[in-house]
């Protein structure tokens, strides 16, 4: 099974459709996962299940309701989700984060155990323009810089609720090490430090990069 997660603004679809074709022809994806619905992610909704004639929407509840209340389509093969809940597309299977408020109540993340892949829309992300489409393509430093700013100025009154969703026990880490991408950066991030400095020592020997995400940078 194919999926296409998240869009775009209306105005930037046919720069979608291009970048897609370059890949497979929309005809056949088979699913949409709509993370969130902010018009800069969702605003070609529309089109975009016309093109595609998805089996399924998979979105939370809140994001049927906002999808329904945008765009009058009710007869959509929605698929509601929760917290936990896992689908498969065949070799790789997708997990559902519920992210409400971080930073709209419709809000979710979408987690490919196999890659280790984290689709979650506004929650982090980076003030940067670049060609590039990859973190592994640019200054990592540049990268995570952007990434602080942000999180600063749009998340750091949510932290309480970033760790309740995302953290990861301590004690859980030694058994997960091998989860780790030997090729990508890992970044850890704890409220004093002192799980993350914990952390370190179980996957310091982890092939790749390791950053320890201060909460106030300097």
């Amino acid at each position: 099974m194919i999926p296409l997660v998240d869009g775009v603004k209306h105005s930037r679809q046919d720069q979608m459709w291009a970048n897609i074709r370059e890949i497979i022809e929309p005809e056949k994806i088979d699913y949409m996962i709509v993370n969130h619905v902010e018009p800069d992610h969702a605003s070609s909704l529309r089109e975009m299940v016309d093109t595609t004639q998805p089996e399924k929407i998979f979105c939370s509840r809140p994001g049927k309701e906002t999808i329904i209340a945008h765009f009058h389509n009710e007869d959509w093969f929605f698929h509601s989700v929760k917290k936990g809940d896992v689908i498969s597309l065949g070799a790789r299977t997708v997990e559902f984060i519920m992210t409400r408020m971080l930073h709209w109540p419709d809000s979710m993340f979408s987690y490919i155990r196999e890659e280790g892949i984290l689709f979650s829309n506004d929650a982090f992300g980076q003030h940067l323009a670049s060609d590039e489409r990859f973190d592994d393509e640019v200054d990592l430093e540049w990268a995570i810089n952007g990434a602080r700013f942000f999180y600063a100025t749009n998340l750091s009154l949510l932290s309480a609720k970033v760790r309740k969703i995302l953290l990861l026990p301590v004690d859980e880490i030694e058994q997960r090490v091998s989860e780790l991408s030997p090729d990508k950066a890992t970044i850890l991030y704890c409220l004093s430090g002192k799980r993350s400095v914990a952390a370190s020592v179980f996957i310091g020997t982890c092939p790749g990069d390791l950053l320890n995400l201060e909460k106030n940078p300097k």
